[in-house]
């Protein structure tokens, strides 16, 4: 974005005395909007627009519009090159005015089809920052409310620091979102997205997910997000669902979120319990690859799910291939930590991926699930050619470590991983161990290793390529030349007092 020092300003001499806005200083790249603005207004910091939807149709590429806080009923729209920033002026910028919160409020507001509070079709170089959004509801099954809904071919969009609560459907067979990503064109990709630090809560999804990638998207960044207390998946990267529609059996590749990094993202009381779709069964995952490939998952945290992760394909001869789970934390789930494969034999397969130096404790426990099947590592039907290994595998007493319980599997790796706590199931691995980890304290929440672990110094050196980089250790801190087992290199320079119990705290960081 395009800045300048002076205002109101014309000699140069006096450029010291001249009286700069103390946030912004250049009016011609800076719009304003408020409550108590009208759209005749010039749109200045002092003369604001009224409408958050007229600015956007009077800014372009460089410019940024800032939104004061306050609530605002109306639905906002980017669309095509007339409300877009390019590669050569810059983004077009909808943002908060700092220190302050504009809300987007939908009630009273009805979806027309899918549709977001904030809408952005075929649009590029947009970046929405800080809003909140909320009270978008429906009780018409076909029609699909949205915080945040982006689709076609639009590019360079990046999310940040939003906050979304409270979108519903309330019809049974229809759907909602959170935050919606779709790449509906065969020509050209939905590309080149960042999805970072945003919240998301209390929505009523029906059959759909909190946030979700799906279609012909690609090269995203999906970081640094929290979503929680919703009663579907929390983050869903999706293929082969006809999104794509112009992609075809033959281009059946495009139609699949892929060349992702989702990285530092956490998820918890994720349930489908009291969702009627699911007729009261648990089947909601914190993270879940359905079709979606070449995505790199680090550093993740799903707590309180109904399943932590689960890289899948529910699409016959269809594929969730070359995922690579690592350093991530799935602790207290209902049912299980990570599941793998087709969750009947006519569905798809999952191939290629790589499940490494996860932590798993206690997924499958009788406190809080009364479902008699799952485990910590759950194999279903169709798993070929994965790697699982260097994961800490903490099963409560009686509950399953390992599950294969599936056809179709063939050519799966499974060693070097550290079991404890359970008897049940299997623990694969001619260089696996079976002993206490001594996590420093995961009552509280720290995952790490503490002195004498058995996992240090314990793991496989694994290069793990993740599209074209091999950068398996990144962020590891290797204190020796060998891998130790599980999210956490052990660090002897690390307190192991216990960690203060938050509500929907994450593990320290590593």
């Amino acid at each position: 974005m395009i800045r300048f020092i002076l205002k109101q300003c014309i000699p140069t001499l006096l450029v010291l005395s001249c009286a700069v806005s103390p946030h912004f200083a250049n009016s011609a790249q800076e719009r304003y909007v408020a409550t108590n603005g009208s759209n005749e207004s010039s749109g200045s910091e002092s003369a604001p627009w009224a409408s958050i939807q007229h600015a956007v149709g009077q800014a372009g590429p460089g410019q940024t519009v800032y939104v004061r806080g306050g609530v605002y009923s109306e639905k906002v729209r980017f669309e095509g090159s007339s409300s877009s920033g390019s590669s050569s002026g810059g983004y077009l910028t909808l943002r908060n005015y700092p220190g302050e919160t504009p809300v987007i409020d939908g009630a009273g507001l009805a979806p027309v089809g899918r549709e977001g509070l904030i809408s952005i079709v075929d649009a590029s170089y947009v970046k929405v920052v800080g809003f909140e959004l909320t009270n978008f509801k429906t009780s018409n099954a076909s029609m699909t409310p949205v915080g945040i809904y982006a689709e076609g071919a639009s590019n360079h969009i990046e999310l940040r620091n939003n906050k979304v609560h409270d979108i519903e459907q309330n019809a049974d067979g229809g759907g909602a979102h959170g935050i919606g990503i779709f790449g509906t064109n065969s020509g050209s990709a939905l590309s080149d997205l960042i999805i970072d630090g945003n919240e998301i809560w209390d929505c009523i999804l029906y059959w759909s997910e909190a946030l979700v990638l799906n279609g012909n998207v690609r090269d995203f960044t999906v970081s640094n997000n929290s979503v929680h207390d919703c009663d579907n998946i929390a983050y869903d990267f999706i293929g082969f669902e006809g999104e794509c529609g112009g992609c075809g059996t033959s281009g059946a590749n495009l139609d699949q979120a892929r060349n992702g990094l989702v990285v530092d993202n956490i998820a918890y009381n994720i349930d489908t319990k009291d969702n009627p779709a699911y007729n009261n069964e648990r089947s909601a995952a914190g993270f879940y690859v359905d079709g979606g490939r070449d995505i790199l998952f680090d550093r993740n945290i799903a707590h309180d799910c109904n399943l932590g992760f689960e890289l899948a394909s529910e699409h016959a001869n269809r594929a969730t291939k070359n995922i690579v789970l690592r350093n991530s934390i799935a602790y207290n789930n209902h049912i299980l930590g990570i599941a793998t494969g087709g969750y009947e034999a006519s569905v798809g397969s999952t191939e290629n991926c790589h499940v490494v130096n996860n932590t798993l404790y206690k997924n499958h426990s009788s406190a809080r699930s009364k479902d008699d099947w799952g485990a910590e590592i759950l194999l279903q039907h169709n798993n070929r050619n994965n790697v699982y290994k260097n994961n800490i595998v903490y099963a409560e007493s009686g509950r399953p470590r390992v599950l294969i319980d599936g056809r179709g599997n063939s050519g799966n790796l499974i060693d070097y991983n550290v079991y404890f706590g359970s008897s049940a199931g299997s623990a694969p691995g001619g260089n696996s161990r079976h002993s206490d980890p001594r996590l420093v304290n995961p009552g509280n929440r720290d995952f790490h290793i503490g002195l004498g672990s058995p996992a240090i110094d314990a793991g496989e050196n694994l290069a793990v390529s993740v599209i074209g980089t091999v950068d398996f250790f990144k962020k590891r801190r290797l204190q020796s030349s060998i891998v130790d087992i599980g999210a956490h290199e052990y660090d002897s320079g690390r307190s192991s007092a216990v960690q203060p119990a938050r509500s929907g705290a994450a593990p320290p960081a590593p």
